[in-house]
């Protein structure tokens, strides 16, 4: 430290003094932008950005205090070497408008550098153009100075790549680095500022020394010397030069003949005036006898091409004179002319202005300068171009008009012009049409007219006239600009001035480049007549609006495109190719009343029945190759559009590749200025299924519905349209990578095996299955099935006409794959690039006969459809059933791409597909072939070996908490069901029972877990008759500060049921804790030494001062938990096969006393008996022991049946009728039932028979029922507890059953308020999506529309609609439909498994008009039918559900029916089968009122309530594990007479056909 800092001084110190002795030392940085280079001066500076879209390096901005020049700047650190690997460039700046433009720094000028780096470093730099093409390029390389340094580069040491290019239209600068010149991992580097110098082009003064002299080198035609001649002559009279050229007219027959000549020529074409650059001039030094004019032409190569043309006109003075002609005063086609390569300056004068016989002209040296002209100082806008009228028309019809060049006599502006004469009446039976001027070669730039200029004709006329001119562009005679020139009356010079503005131009970036020339169309009665003539002057070229721009109002100030921090501007759409294929509406391109576009769309309603008879979308940009990428920003990306609308619209804005397209809809706000619209690209709606987002060819607008837009003579205007995108997402689609990656890019996967995607039921043969020659049949495999533990479904597929299939050529089947999922419904293809070298696809697969076909990797429409293919031979086995195990990696897949340049992408695979090698039907199927395939899998390892499944029995508790009844024995009903919960009420009495089976036990926790058969009558308590195990999560366990992960290893457990106390023995497996018991409960955790199993006795009663009984318990009421449990061997009540056991409740015979007494009387007892016969004999002995018994019987009143046999018992049994979870906001009802009897004869008691108690006082009772309040069960933290029923004839008899408290929790509520559906909630159906009509079609034709929904007063409104009241699409295209419906879903959005599901909702009323309202459930993957949310297999054993509608409704029915079902389909065949229709009276939906309708969904159960009344509950349910997504809709019925299940209506019905939901709600 002491070192560095003795460093530190002394270079301080030396600094200060070469300072003061005027020396500065190149280690101290100096301020950027002080220095003058040379004679240059600084002409401007660039802040260096450095856009970076390589995820290996980080970007950041850094304030800087120790430059003057520049106060930060931008620091770019390479975090990975990895770098180098993926596209090792950045830009330094970049516009995407491609408008930076250098041209004014010279060749003598120069651009400053500042950088910092840690090491010297080297960046090849290229100078893009809007192609992206590199135009020019330089490198740049730091010293190992660590400061700041500027480093200089020299325009002239650029290296030019593009021989047009002139340093404008530039897009951006891009560095490209490598690893050995560059920095290492980890390092930063720093860029601040470039600074431009030259000269400018605001240098005034005298002109200095001229770049290049020509000395006059006159010719013309040998053949021509009788008529005009060239001399030789001294000049003594000007300093400039010594010696001129003179050009003398010898007769009047000079203007007979070709009259032009050479200033100076070179038949090679070796002439180089390049001199004059871009900005420079031509100076003439000419004496003449009086004012002449002529035209002068610069010739290029060979063909003489005309590249640059001008006219000079001198004075009347007779001295020398300095004619100075500006490169920007001439007329040039080709803006790139470069002034190589010449024949010569060719003069072409006209005989009225130039000389009379015997004259001459005398021309001194030309000079070429390459700067700017001084400042003339004259006022008012001076033209970019000039040129000279050059007309044309078809040689076969001069007999019709004619053309000829005159000279201007009465125009100080130009010296020729051109008369254009109509013969006679004949010409107008002809094509009249000509040219003003024309290049064949389409080399005619008129670009200089910008975006805001105009052109100014001067013309000469006999009267009025009127013609049409188009401006024809490339050789393809393209009419990309129209106009009309209509002159006065008057007979002198008119200026006639066309606004580009007025122009009608397809494309609004028109350039006016690469024309063959203006073409003048007239019509008879508008032109001229016979004999008459008109003459075309001069053609001025201006790039600002007359008067200029000074002079231009109105201009609104919209502020500037601003993205947001660290986003990036990654496309900017102004109009382009406006346009709409619909009749009825007018679209136009003007200009813009603001600074921030130059133009707008002007759309205009003309007859909005026309248009939407057939409807359009309206184009408002067509990028023409350069196609717009929006991939990138998918998730975060968003877009800002410009629009201004009379009112009030809604619209889709639309990106399309033609198809499919992406849609995201908006509406304007009040006001008719200018509104700025922020649309997420995340909210776009994709048009078909991972589709991409990359190569987007079209911006459009689209109507949403005729009254959301404009109406006839209304109209509105788009302006911009930007795009904006993440700065660390730029790049992250790879639309400019390499495909497929290369292999130096691939990694190994070295994780857990796991499967990356499967195949679904999804299946494409090319054509809708209707008309598809490949059909398909989805099935399931049959659990009995020796391959059922390999794959559960197959797809088989087959021809239906072989000769038509092989006709038509053959095309495969397309095998969808789950995907996944993005918003709106976006489907998002699987990245499957990190497992290339590792992953493997594998498929089981029968075939009829030995085939050959193709499974390829497809990518679809997220990367045009490519797709790689390995081909498979596949024999008949007998093995497996016939199916044959097909593996394939990959790394073949990948091989194959490489090899055969095969541009796929596997960051984007999209589906599997099947397809024949050789297309005949002996080598693929022919009649009665098929195929039959698996699920296809693709693993990100080596497919493992299926491991065939244990079909263990298992039970679950529908409280939420995971805990599962593992029955390997099969030993329990199949009705089983566990009841489960902490029980926290029972605390102080499980204490009691532990200490007594264990004085050395400890209680830790307690729960209920009892085995309940919730059968078809009622739910009650059940036992195993042999081993069984729970299986208990630990985070159920663990969360209650009693048990933790820590202690549980060291706890022991122990089941208590009814007097008897069984130990657990307890494992734990990953996150469950296993529990092996034959007993089932109350657990109780303990610590310390645990008691042995069997009875206990004296154990306390149900006693708690909080207790609620309906009758009082008699005092003498004794210990209800002594006894014990026997072993009752019966037949299952369900299938009369399973064996368990029922819960027997023993209780001995006693009346008063002790059983310590009794059993003491006895011992007494028989010890006298033995004294007495070993004393007295046998016959006393007899006597004796029955006067003891005596004596001890009436001492102790302990009848002689106290010692029957302990099967003859008394117990009781409480059952609940339906056993459910309750819904929120409703006191939960639970009707028992009580049987008591004497071991399994029981007999069912009357309610005044026995009295129900609970210990907890928020608990009510009436009658038979337990009430659980909504104000308890809804804000209670307990999840369990025991209700209790006493024999009143028997009061030593007791029964209990553990009841569940579900704690619902709201996760989602919509109230339905404001004016639209919350769409982070609801969805309509896609229009993407395909459509047939209600019920085929078989009543009337009606479809599915967003326009039948509605969000108005806090309520959702759907009604069904006359069809011409909206519009219904399918496939994203409009169907002609009689009817519309509504349908919303939560689907994407809102899906879950289990929950409870709460709607109100209002039922069309005042109408018997049939419609079917729903409210329902559905499945978040597959298709209707082949995917299910549970098994029943007590009820419809084989069968799954797939449909769960909590409600149906018609009021056809009547009397305020309404039905629940469940949709069921044969889980092997997938053949639909039942709908357990339960159809019920509920008269509140006749009279208006909103009903709450509620489906609690649970893992064994399905209830229905209706304003919390249960109306329905199915039992036994064993759940998919599928989520489920909501759906609200209405559907029509029979119309017209023909009625169908729902009943029938007309369309005078419609009004009252309209169901209104208030809220939605779901609880988990």
């Amino acid at each position: 430290m002491r070192i560095q800092r003795t460093r530190k001084i002394a270079a301080t110190f030396l600094a200060a003094v070469l300072l003061i002795v005027g020396i500065v030392p190149t280690f101290l940085p100096s301020g950027a932008g002080t220095e003058n280079t040379g004679d240059s001066k600084l002409l401007f500076t660039k802040k260096l950005e450095i856009v970076n879209s390589n995820k290996y390096a980080t970007t950041a901005d850094v304030e800087e205090e120790g430059n003057s020049g520049f106060t930060a700047s931008k620091r770019f650190t390479l975090t990975d070497s990895n770098y180098y690997k993926r596209g090792a460039n950045f830009f330094l700046f970049r516009d995407v408008s491609a408008g930076i433009d250098f041209s004014e720094v010279g060749n003598k000028g120069s651009y400053v550098f500042w950088l910092k780096t840690p090491h010297s470093v080297t960046l090849t730099v290229d100078i893009q153009l809007a192609d992206f093409s590199a135009a020019a390029r330089f490198k740049i390389t730091t010293t190992d100075e660590t400061d700041w340094q500027k480093v200089t580069i020299a325009q002239s040491d650029i290296t030019i790549l593009n021989s047009k290019f002139n340093f404008d239209g530039i897009y951006g600068l891009k560095a490209s680095v490598t690893k050995d010149d560059f920095l290492n991992a980890g390092e930063s580097m720093y860029f601040g500022i470039m600074e431009a110098y030259g000269k400018g082009d605001d240098d005034t003064g005298d002109i200095s020394v001229p770049e290049l002299i020509q000395q006059p080198g006159l010719w013309r035609d040998g053949s021509l010397k009788n008529y005009s001649s060239i001399e030789t002559v001294a000049v003594t009279d000007n300093e400039s030069f010594s010696t001129g050229k003179k050009f003398t007219v010898l007769n009047q027959d000079y203007y007979n003949k070709d009259t032009s000549f050479y200033f100076a020529v070179n038949f090679n074409a070796q002439l180089d005036y390049s001199a004059i650059g871009k900005k420079g001039f031509f100076k003439f030094w000419i004496k003449t006898p009086h004012r002449v004019a002529f035209k002068v032409e610069v010739l290029h190569t060979a063909s003489y091409l005309r590249d640059a043309t001008f006219e000079i006109i001198t004075s009347d003075s007779t001295e020398w004179q300095e004619i100075c002609i500006s490169r920007q005063d001439m007329s040039i086609s080709d803006p790139n002319f470069d002034f190589r390569n010449l024949i010569g300056i060719k003069l072409l004068p006209v005989a009225s202005l130039f000389l009379k016989p015997e004259e001459s002209i005398l021309f001194g040296q030309l000079e070429i300068y390459d700067e700017a002209l001084p400042s003339s100082g004259e006022d008012g806008a001076k033209p970019k171009i000039k040129m000279s009228p050059g007309m044309w028309r078809d040689g076969s019809l001069k007999d019709y008009s004619s053309i000829e060049t005159v000279g201007v006599t009465d125009n100080d502006k130009f010296a020729t012009a051109q008369n254009f004469t109509v013969l006679n009446d004949e010409y107008y039976d002809h094509d009249a049409s000509f040219y003003i001027f024309v290049d064949w070669s389409a080399k005619i730039d008129l670009s200089a007219i910008g975006k805001n200029g105009y052109i100014k004709f001067w013309i000469k006329t006999p009267h009025s006239v009127t013609f049409k001119v188009e401006v024809l562009h490339t050789t393809r005679y393209l009419r990309d600009a129209t106009f009309e020139i209509t002159t006065s009356d008057s007979t002198e010079w008119q200026e006639i001035n066309i606004l580009r503005e007025d122009m009608s131009i397809g494309d609004p970036n028109f350039d006016f480049k690469n024309l063959i020339g203006f073409k003048a169309v007239p019509k008879k009665g508008t032109f001229l007549n016979a004999n008459e003539k008109i003459t075309f002057g001069q053609i001025e070229i201006y790039d600002e609006n007359i008067g200029g721009s000074e002079e231009n109002p109105g201009h609104i100030d919209l502020g500037e495109i601003k993205p947001d921090k660290n986003y990036t501007v990654l496309f900017d759409a102004q109009v382009k190719n406006g346009g709409c294929g619909a009749g009825g509406i007018l679209v136009k391109t003007k200009y813009a009343d603001t600074s921030l576009f130059e133009h707008s769309l002007k759309v205009t309603m003309k007859d909005s029945e026309k248009y939407f008879s057939n409807l359009s979308n309206i184009t408002f940009y067509t990028t023409y190759g350069k196609d717009i990428n929006v991939g990138d920003a998918l998730e975060n990306g968003y877009f800002e559009l410009w629009i201004k609308t009379p009112r009030p619209l809604t619209m889709d804005l639309v990106l399309s590749k033609y198809w499919p397209t992406a849609k995201i809809r908006f509406s304007t706000a009040e006001g008719t200025g200018w509104q700025k619209i922020r649309m997420p690209v995340a909210d776009f709606v994709d048009g078909y299924e991972s589709m991409s987002y990359n190569g987007m060819i079209l911006i459009q607008l689209a109507a949403a519905n005729a009254s959301s837009f404009i109406a006839d003579n209304e109209s509105f205007e788009v302006g911009r349209l930007t795009f904006f995108c993440p700065n660390s997402d730029i790049g992250s689609s790879g639309a400019d990578e390499t495909y497929p990656i290369s292999e130096d890019k691939l990694t190994r996967y070295e994780g857990t095996n796991f499967l990356l995607t499967t195949s679904t039921h999804g299946f494409w043969a090319g054509e809708p299955s209707d008309k598809a020659n490949i059909h398909n049949e989805y099935a399931g495999v049959a659990k009995d099935d020796v391959n059922y533990y390999k794959f559960k479904n197959i797809m088989r597929m087959w021809l239906v006409d072989v000769d038509e299939y092989y006709a038509k050529g053959t095309s495969g089947a397309m095998v969808y794959i789950k995907r996944g999922s993005g918003p709106n419904g976006r489907v998002i293809p699987v990245d499957v690039n990190d497992y290339i070298l590792t992953g493997t696809l594998r498929v089981w697969i029968k075939v009829t006969k030995k085939m050959t076909f193709n499974i390829s990797l497809r990518n679809g429409q997220a990367n045009d459809d490519i797709g790689v293919s390995i081909p498979v031979t596949i024999e008949p086995t007998a093995e497996n059933n016939g199916f044959k195990e097909i593996q394939i990696p990959l790394k073949d897949y990948y091989d194959k791409a490489v090899k055969e340049n095969i541009k796929y992408r596997f960051d984007k695979l999209d589906g599997f597909h099947i397809s024949p090698v050789i297309k005949d039907r002996e080598h693929f199927l022919d009649e009665g072939d098929e195929i039959i395939y698996s699920t296809f899998e693709l693993w990100a390892k080596e497919a493992p070996e299926p491991v065939p499944a244990e079909t263990k029995r298992t039970y679950t508790c529908s409280n939420g908490n995971g805990v599962i009844l593992i029955d390997e024995n099969e030993i329990m009903p199949e009705t089983t069901v566990v009841n489960t919960f902490r029980n926290t009420v029972e605390l102080n009495k499980m204490k009691h029972i532990l200490s007594e089976w264990s004085k050395e036990a400890t209680l830790v926790d307690t729960y209920c877990i009892q085995a309940i058969s919730d059968n078809k009558t009622d739910a009650r308590l059940t036992q195993p008759y042999d081993k069984v195990k729970f299986s208990v999560p630990l985070t159920y366990l663990c969360g209650k500060d009693k048990i933790t992960t820590k202690n549980i290893s060291a706890l022991n457990a122990v089941f208590y049921s009814e007097g008897v106390c069984s130990n657990a023995k307890l494992t734990v497996e990953e996150d469950n804790l296993i529990i092996e018991t034959s007993l089932s409960g109350d657990l109780i955790f303990f610590s310390g030494k645990p008691g042995k199993d069997g009875r206990l006795f004296d154990l306390p009663k149900s006693d708690n001062d909080n207790s609620a009984a309906v009758d009082s318990t008699d005092d003498s009421k004794t210990d209800d938990n002594t006894g014990y449990d026997d072993e009752d061997d019966t037949e299952d009540e369900q299938n009369g096969t399973k064996k368990y056991k029922k819960v027997i409740r023993r209780k001995k015979n006693t009346q008063k006393g002790s059983n310590k007494i009794i059993w003491l009387s006895v011992c007494i007892v028989g010890a006298v008996a033995v004294l007495v016969l070993g004393f007295f004999g046998y016959k006393k002995f007899i006597a004796a022991s029955l006067s003891i018994f005596l004596i001890l019987g009436l001492t102790f009143v302990a009848p002689i049946t106290g010692l029957a046999a302990d099967e003859d018992v008394r117990r009781a049994e409480i059952r609940l009728l339906y056993d459910h979870p309750g819904v929120p906001g409703y006191d939960a009802e639970y009707e028992t039932i009580v049987y008591y009897g004497v071991g399994d004869d029981l007999t069912r008691l009357s309610p005044n028979e026995y009295t129900l108690h609970c210990d907890l006082a928020d608990i009510k009772i009436d009658g038979i029922k337990f009430i659980v309040p909504a104000s308890f069960k809804d804000n209670t933290d307990i999840d369990g507890f025991k209700i209790y029923a006493t024999v009143n004839s028997d009061k030593e008899v007791e029964a209990s059953y553990p009841l569940m408290v579900k704690n619902w929790k709201l996760e989602v509520q919509d109230d339905f308020d404001g004016t639209s559906l919350n769409t982070e909630l609801w969805s309509n159906y896609p229009r993407t999506n395909g459509q047939t009509p209600q019920d085929n079609g078989k009543y009337c034709q009606a479809y599915v529309s967003e326009d039948c929904v509605t969000v108005k007063d806090g309520k959702l409104e759907m009604r069904i609609l006359d069809g011409k009241d909206g519009t219904a699409y399918s496939k994203n295209e409009p169907i002609e439909a009689e009817f519309l419906m509504p349908r919303i879903t939560s689907k994407g959005k809102v899906e879950s498994t289990y929950g409870c599901y709460v709607s109100s909702i209002q039922m069309p009323h005042n109408t018997s008009a049939g419609s079917n309202s729903g409210f329902w459930l559905l499945p978040t993957t597959g298709n209707w039918g082949n995917t299910f949310l549970f098994d029943s297999p007590t009820t419809l054993d084989g069968f799954s559900c797939g449909e769960l509608d909590i409600i149906e409704y018609s009021p056809a029915w009547g009397g305020g029916k309404f039905q629940s079902a469940l949709h069921w389909w044969d889980s092997a065949t997938l053949l639909k089968g039942s709908g357990m229709e339960m159809g019920t009276n509920y008269p509140k939906f006749t009279r208006g009122e909103y009903v709450e309708m509620a489906c609690t969904w649970t893992e064994n159960s399905y209830c229905i309530y209706y304003d919390g009344i249960l109306q329905r509950k199915v039992k036994n349910l064993v759940a998919s594990g599928e989520k489920a997504y909501v759906l609200f809709t209405m559907q029509t019925a029979g119309y017209n007479g023909n009625a169908s299940w729902t009943g029938m209506f007309t369309k005078e019905d419609l009004p009252e056909m309209v169901c209104r939901v208030d809220y939605f709600k779901l609880f988990s």
